[in-house]
């Protein structure tokens, strides 16, 4: 498991909510320090409790709610902290965990981590910020589906049916003198034909992608 990471997750700005999100190593036994609770910490729970400062100064009260690796977002144990959404406060408690030695994360780091860890693919983590930075109800709906993997079930025929070519003719090409099954020219020819036809039906919907 990776360094851990912290970040505020919600846009600057006042609001009735403010989340801290910490994913990485040790995550929840760093939150714990500063973060108090009755009981147990159990994963998916929200728990409610008092955020402090390293000298013991009340900083909010909140909700914490621990994602224990591998079933969370990153992939890792991933903690998110519901405080109030005044920015002096999220501020304060951003800096708390920056102090105890949590790194601060880069743009996209989240995301990336999900992607590294096989809990995204790469069209599925490129969904990510076109969902987020979407501008018209059709640019949303092409994100989602994308997000939701739609795209990466419409290419992964595509690239297994490549694949699949790909070793009978090299299978063909090694094993030419030896009794190996191998395609004839019209079968190699219907196998590229049908991924071509895939892929020319793929790139009809590109400008709805845009």
């Amino acid at each position: 498991m990776r360094e851990p990471i912290v970040a505020i997750a919600t846009p600057y700005g006042e609001g009735a909510i403010g989340i801290i999100r910490l994913s990485g190593k040790n995550v929840l036994d760093i939150v714990k320090k500063f973060f108090k609770t009755k009981g147990q910490i159990k994963p998916r729970y929200a728990h409610f409790g008092k955020l402090y400062d390293e000298e013991g100064e009340e900083l909010d009260e909140g909700i914490l709610i621990y994602y224990k690796a591998p079933n969370s977002y990153t992939g890792e144990d991933l903690v998110e902290l519901n405080l109030h959404g005044n920015p002096r406060i999220l501020k304060r408690a951003l800096e708390v965990f920056l102090k105890a030695g949590v790194r601060l994360a880069e743009p996209g780091e989240f995301t990336k981590r999900a992607f590294l860890n096989g809990k995204l693919d790469l069209t599925q983590a490129e969904a990510v910020a076109e969902l987020i930075s979407a501008k018209t109800e059709l640019a949303r709906k092409v994100a989602l589906k994308q997000l939701q993997g739609e795209l990466s079930r419409y290419i992964r025929p595509l690239r297994e049916s490549l694949l699949e070519l790909l070793a009978y003719i090299e299978a063909d090409i090694e094993f030419d003198e030896e009794d190996i099954p191998t395609l004839t020219r019209e079968q190699v020819l219907e196998m590229v034909e049908r991924v071509t036809k895939g892929i020319k039906e793929l790139l009809k919907t590109a400008k709805t992608g845009k």
